[in-house]
């Protein structure tokens, strides 16, 4: 009789989950998911990681300045750069001709590339054709580039919810 037991037992409850346990186990998968990408914070990680690239950038683009201020005594275009922050000018792109440049108000830098600078680098989130997003100015004698959308995500960054 002992073996009918176990026989049936076999036969009716077979090894598993419920329905109901895999639902709640889940439930509590995506919860902790959501607690984690809240705590992550991928999107001002993004901000980060492009505003260390802009800040780079300028970097790199000033001191192509001094090495261009080393070998040939003078800053490039140094006689048109302004002098404050509050009226720093855009650093053109190296397609666009240095009169047009400073028709449309910026500051020509193909003098730097390739020679102290492979390329002038762009912004992705520069509206306006042949401008780089990087605008430039001295100050107490040395220059000054910063990059003009420090902390902005493009739109179209694609960042999971």
């Amino acid at each position: 009789m002992k073996n009918n037991h176990v026989a049936y037992w076999l036969r009716n409850n077979r090894p598993g989950f419920t329905l109901l346990e895999l639902i709640v186990a889940v439930a509590i998968i995506g919860t902790i998911a959501g607690l984690v990408m809240v705590s992550i914070d991928i999107r001002g990680g993004l901000v980060k990681a492009k505003d260390a690239k802009r800040l780079h950038n300028s970097k790199q683009v000033q001191n192509a300045m001094i090495q261009y201020a080393i070998d040939y005594s003078n800053y490039p275009a140094a006689d048109v750069l302004p002098t404050s922050e509050a009226t720093a000018k855009p650093i053109c792109t190296q397609d666009m001709d240095s009169e047009d440049c400073q028709s449309d108000g910026g500051i020509s830098f193909n003098a730097l590339a390739p020679e102290f600078l492979a390329y002038l680098p762009v912004d992705p989130l520069e509206p306006c054709a042949g401008q780089t997003g990087y605008q430039v100015y001295m100050q107490n004698g040395h220059p000054r580039v910063f990059a003009t959308y420090m902390g902005i995500l493009m739109d179209d960054d694609v960042v999971p919810d």
